[in-house]
């Protein structure tokens, strides 16, 4: 079932972004925007995800902005954690001890909405790039500093960089020209993850996203 929806966004999204080509007569240099591409606004989103990684239920909280291209296709950047709530993220099953999974990845974003001034519409969101998790201890322990005095601090216990592909498709809803919200699912698969004692497939996984996005839309 997660292969074939992963499948079907893959699919929307390629035909959405065919959607978003203009072809140009003559000489003209072809770009994805065509000849009349502009920017013709911009937006900041501050966005929420619910998943699992490895089985733990986790909230993934996340920011993203950049332009806005011919009104339907925007292009920016998006940073996203792995940190939040800490209690979701405890691995007791890892090590003799309880960890903690912290870390991030950052991303370029890319989205198509082919309806994007009707008050109800749909878009398909794209993001790829790269981060890093690691396991760090959840007691503490001493280290003595350079100055000899003794601070306590978590282990590191295991680190790992990883590659992120996370396909999806929201519903979205104009509140007014400055401010919209939007909901979703979208599918990550993490990359060269290579944790201690985890499955490199460990953190794949759906997301249910939500969020409010506010600019010049």
């Amino acid at each position: 079932m997660k292969t074939i929806s992963t499948t079907v966004l893959l699919t929307l999204f390629t035909c959405a972004l065919g959607y978003a080509q203009t072809e140009n007569n003559g000489d003209d240099v072809k770009t994805l925007f065509g000849s009349s591409a502009k920017v013709t606004g911009w937006w900041v989103d501050l966005n929420n995800s619910y998943s699992q990684l490895n089985g733990k239920n986790a909230h993934l909280p996340g920011i993203s902005g950049g332009v806005i291209m011919n009104n339907n296709f925007k292009i920016g950047f998006m940073g996203k954690s792995i940190t939040c709530h800490e209690t979701y993220l405890q691995y007791d099953n890892i090590y003799d001890e309880p960890v903690y999974l912290v870390g991030g990845h950052g991303a370029l974003y890319l989205e198509y909405s082919p309806i994007d001034k009707k008050v109800v519409h749909i878009s398909f969101p794209f993001i790829i790039g790269g981060g890093g998790a690691e396991y760090i201890s959840q007691d503490l322990y001493p280290e003595i500093e350079d100055e000899g005095e003794i601070d306590y601090c978590r282990k590191h216990m295991s680190s790992s960089a990883y590659w992120i592909a996370e396909p999806g498709a929201n519903i979205e809803i104009n509140v007014t020209g400055f401010m919209s919200i939007h909901a979703g699912y979208s599918y990550r698969w993490m990359m060269g993850l290579n944790l201690e004692n985890t499955s490199a497939r460990a953190f794949n996984g759906s997301n249910f996203n939500f969020g409010v996005r506010f600019g010049k839309l």
